[in-house]
């Protein structure tokens, strides 16, 4: 005769084991395609290329509250949110990330996601120091 508390650590450890493989597998293959997961700008503003292994066209940047969308008009494509404007030169798998001088009270980063190969999805913490 089994012990129902045994077979419910059991379960719940088998459970935990299996999502935590899934999730580390997971990692293993997120590479964001050649772009940086972290872009670090000067408070001064500048001007920071980065180049990755495929093109993107669709693209957003992101803070707590609001949402840029790139506009698809090639040859380039740009969004703009805050301080920071990011554009994309599709066919040097290139984008660009041009930020203001830092201004009082506004915020030091912001987040840069979007889409690459039809299905990958990269993900950049722009920081203005």
């Amino acid at each position: 005769m089994t012990n129902p508390k045994f077979l419910k650590y059991f379960y719940l450890i088998s459970v935990l084991t299996i999502l935590s493989l899934l999730t580390a597998s997971c990692e293993f293959e997120y590479d964001n395609n050649g772009y940086p997961k972290t872009v670090i700008i000067p408070a001064e503003g500048g001007t920071i290329r980065a180049k990755g292994k495929t093109p993107t066209y669709v693209f957003w940047i992101k803070n707590a509250t609001d949402t840029g969308y790139s506009e698809p008009t090639l040859p380039v494509i740009s969004a703009s949110l805050e301080w920071l404007t990011v554009t994309s030169i599709p066919e040097e798998n290139t984008l660009i990330f041009e930020a203001t001088p830092q201004k009082e009270n506004e915020s030091r980063s912001l987040d840069v996601s979007g889409i690459i190969d039809k299905a990958s999805i990269f993900e950049i913490k722009v920081i203005r120091e």
